[in-house]
């Protein structure tokens, strides 16, 4: 069976473990009934199985909110562009958001709240108001 490389390392240990356990189940029915049909179908089921059960551990872990700095908001859209690459040449990479009449200044999610916590220490350093906003993730 193929290991795709996007499971997480737990996926690929539940994986490991369903395929090994699987295999032990086939090798006993295949002594039972000298088929090999029935084998052939039961490794489909195996990866069938093991391919559910890798999913459903990635899904599992899955971050439920990344983390927004925002710099700044301004209803003239020049001023921010200039924030924005003011910020962008101390090495921070940040982004203008357009929201209706205002423009915010903001940076691409975090997925773990210390790496945003850091950026906004980092930005604060430079004497600029940073706030950190949880955004919930959409869900798939």
């Amino acid at each position: 069976m193929e290991m795709d490389e996007h499971y997480s390392p737990r996926a690929l240990e539940v994986l490991a473990k369903a395929t090994v356990l699987a295999a032990r189940e086939v090798e006993d029915t295949s002594r039972e009934t000298g088929a090999s049909r029935t084998m052939r179908s039961q490794d489909a089921g195996i990866e069938r199985f093991s391919r559910a059960a890798a999913a459903s551990v990635q899904t599992r872990w899955r971050p439920i909110a990344a983390y927004v700095i925002r710099v700044g908001e301004f209803a003239n859209p020049t001023v921010a562009d200039r924030l924005m690459h003011f910020i962008r040449s101390k090495g921070y990479i940040v982004t203008v958001a357009r929201r209706g009449a205002v423009s915010q200044v903001v940076t691409p999610p975090y997925r773990i709240r210390r790496q945003a916590e850091y950026v906004v220490h980092g930005l604060e350093g430079l004497g600029l108001p940073a706030d950190l906003l949880a955004r919930e993730l959409p869900s798939q």
